[in-house]
């Protein structure tokens, strides 16, 4: 038996579910307690559901089954009642569909100290011991049929779904398209999967007493897909028929009726627990979030309840528009990243949409708060939570692009499978940094760079990379030889982020060196990024000479401005010739990777050069390029989502294991903490280890980074002026 279902059945079991529940407990406590003895009775049970028959004395051991969610409240109720009645009892035995765990340790010594033992049994004890005997599986496998198996064939599973689609149609075929790329991973083509998904939908109430003939199921995938023509609809349904026949629905080929089989219903069922149980631990990470002590803010349980609610709509809503949009660009071929304003715009219009639900005192911090969660949800969920999210990430982008057009295959096709990819120094600074992370598997950007790698993609690297590179180690080396408030200027990344993970000041300069030495630092950064990576160097600047006259002073003018601009917000001296440098380097990324497309005649997605870059500068400068020409070249820009996306439904996803695409995150890369931040949060940093510098280094370590992060969550959740700023390079 699948064990999801039964915890999905356990989760969701109501106070008026009791009686199921105390079969429940009673079919797995007899197999340990043969003279158990259940206790239920018109006048009452006496404090206790059963009890175990002693020949020689009163009981001494008894049970107590409950799904309140009050557990705490229950047991010490329990434990009045066998005071008052039963005194005899040492042992109670509290068998409970909530989860408990070390969060009864301090009711057990209470307990104990009362003179019973309480042995806690929760839903996790349940579980592990469900396929212990034949006794315990029939009454799971029975609880599930009265608990959990309605929940999961009604409606209210699709329409109580937090999708922003309009019908129930299309929430359905979400929800299948869903289930379709958890099952196949990159085992099918996205076409194929895409229409299983929609005629898997369609068939989802069906069984061999109800069928549906072929022609209900063209309307009914017509309905899901309006703007198909029925031709295509009849031509890739056909398709989806012929192969789901094979194991998953049975065909009634005399009156060509269809319908799922038994095993595919009930898998199905499995699959749609596992997703619930799934989302209800994105819940519990929410609430988890929103009820620290380090946001600044105080919330009430049922403040918490509406931000839970409003922050999974509001991250559905953001789901389905980074998909809308990917296959906007795809149609149009113009490659996209994601605006910063999105994100913000759909949280205000939400708060102004729900505005008479939202009378709480702390409204004028829901878009800082929901912004947070969604960001930290993104970033430092659980790998179950990410994968999740990246599947449902990429059911609305193939639902996107099935509203447009069928045949999803043929459209991907014009984004490219394998190429090169320039590395820009806001892309490889961020990566060194995810070394500082206790566990490097955790790093979205050092996943996805491998993964990348694993997929065929090659990397390469200018000299004027890693000279920026260089150049950032050597001035974080130094800020870490200075007090924090002697410092001049901003706090530069790499030392803000080793601050964070709790690391010693003094032992910078030594992970520096892990990079590169001091006689040839380029040289020691390129074999390492080739060890990680196989990044190797290629200089571009002798191909700008290939590039229009015209556009090439243009974009150097525009670089220009740039760090005219960064100079004056610097509020310093800045060196000429670094800057220049820096312009340099700038304008050879940008402009040298366009020259190497030269030779190449495709859409802009299908370019096998590309510039991949955080630098919000580059971004602009784009858009700016575009409006004074009328025939600039296509962009060399590429995002991190779009590199991700890439090797997710892209043509690369072919070439990636199943671990491989488990491994593909979504990347939230569009924003950074603020650097006016940097330096409190090092000082702050600085006063937590000089007060605790007798502490081992384990526990000093840990002190100083659990300080950094919650300052960092307060200032992005209740500091009216806190500002989450787009990634540019001058900012690092």
């Amino acid at each position: 038996m699948n064990p999801k279902l039964f915890e999905f059945s356990l989760v969701n079991a109501k106070p008026s579910d009791w009686d199921d529940f105390e079969k429940l407990s009673s079919s797995f406590l007899v197999d340990e307690f043969g003279s158990l003895r259940t206790m239920a009775a018109p006048s009452g049970d006496g404090g206790r559901d059963s009890e175990l028959f002693c020949v020689i004395s009163k009981p001494v051991v008894a049970a107590q089954y409950s799904v309140a969610k009050g557990w705490n409240t229950k047991i010490n109720q329990t434990i009045q009642r066998l005071e008052e009645g039963i005194d005899s009892v040492r042992i109670l035995i509290y068998m409970t569909s909530q989860v408990i765990g070390a969060n009864g340790d301090l009711l057990k010594s209470e307990t104990l100290d009362k003179g019973i033992s309480l042995d806690i049994r929760d839903r996790n004890w349940f579980i592990e011991r469900l396929n212990t005997s034949n006794t315990r599986e029939s009454a799971a496998e029975a609880f599930i049929d009265t608990v959990g198996r309605p929940i999961l064939a009604g409606e209210g599973l699709i329409e109580n779904n937090p999708s922003q689609l309009s019908s129930s149609e299309a929430k359905t075929a979400l929800l299948f398209l869903n289930l379709q790329l958890y099952d196949d991973i990159n085992q099918k083509s996205l076409t194929k999967s895409s229409f299983e998904a929609i005629v898997r939908s369609v068939l989802r109430r069906t069984n061999s007493e109800n069928r549906m003939s072929r022609a209900q199921i063209y309307d009914a995938v017509s309905g899901v897909l309006p703007k198909t023509t029925r031709p295509e609809i009849e031509r890739f349904t056909d398709k989806a028929l012929r192969q789901l026949t094979k194991d998953k629905i049975r065909h009634w080929v005399k009156k060509d009726e269809f319908c799922l089989s038994h095993e595919e219903y009930s898998r199905t069922l499995t699959g749609l627990a596992e997703i619930q149980l799934t989302e209800g631990k994105i819940d519990e990470f929410i609430g988890h979030l929103l009820s620290g002590d380090d946001l600044g803010i105080a919330f009430g349980e049922e403040e918490i309840s509406v931000l839970i609610v409003m922050a999974r709509r509001i991250l559905e809503c953001f789901l389905m528009r980074l998909g809308e949009d990917f296959a906007s660009s795809v149609a149009q071929s113009r490659v996209n990243r994601i605006e910063t304003t999105m994100l913000s715009d759909i949280i205000i219009n939400d708060i102004n949409g729900h505005r008479h639900k939202n009378q709480d005192a702390n409204v004028e911090h829901y878009p800082n708060v929901i912004t947070f969660i969604i960001k930290e949800i993104l970033n430092s969920g659980t790998h179950e939570i990410k994968q999740y999210l990246r599947t449902l990430s990429d059911s609305y982008t193939l639902f996107s692009f099935m509203k447009e057009t069928p045949d999803i295959k043929r459209v991907t096709q014009r984004i490219f499978s394998h190429g090169t990819i320039w590395l820009d120094t806001t892309v490889l600074l961020p990566y060194i940094a995810e070394t500082l992370l206790d566990d490097t598997n955790k790093g979205n950007i050092t996943k996805l760079l491998k993964t990348a790698h694993d997929a065929g993609i090659k990397f390469m690297v200018t000299t004027g990379v890693l000279e920026e590179i260089d150049s950032h180690m050597n001035r974080s080396t130094l800020c870490a030889s200075y007090n924090h408030m002697e410092w001049v200027g901003n706090i530069p990344f790499l030392y803000y982020r080793y601050t964070c993970s709790g690391r010693t000041p003094s032992d910078f300069a030594g992970w520096i060196s892990g990079f590169k030495g001091k006689e040839r630092p380029l040289d020691d950064l390129l074999e390492y990024l080739h060890e990680e990576l196989s990044v190797e160097r290629c200089d571009l600047a002798n191909k700008l000479e290939e590039i229009d006259k015209d556009l090439r002073f243009a974009t150097s003018r525009l670089w220009e401005e740039k760090h005219k601009a960064r100079r004056a917000r610097a509020g310093h001296e800045v060196d000429e010739a670094v800057t220049q440098q820096l312009i340099n380097h700038d304008i050879e990324n940008y402009l040298g990777v366009i020259a190497l497309r030269k030779n190449e005649k495709v859409s802009e997605f299908g370019y096998k050069h590309w510039l991949l870059t955080f630098d919000s500068n580059a971004w602009q400068i784009r858009d700016a390029l575009c409006k004074e020409f009328k025939q600039t070249p296509p962009s060399p820009l590429m995002s991190l989502d779009f590199l991700s996306r890439n090797l997710s439904i892209g043509p690369s996803r072919e070439m990636l294991s199943k671990e491989g695409h488990n491994n593909v995150h979504l990347v939230y890369s569009f924003e950074m903490d603020g650097v006016e931040s940097r330096h409190d949060i090092v000082g702050m940093a600085n006063k937590v280890r000089e007060e605790n510098k007798d502490l081992p280094d384990r526990v000093l370590k840990r002190k100083v980074r659990d300080a950094c992060d919650s300052e960092r969550r307060r200032r992005s959740c209740s500091v009216p002026e806190a500002k989450h700023v787009e990634m540019a390079k001058d900012e690092l």
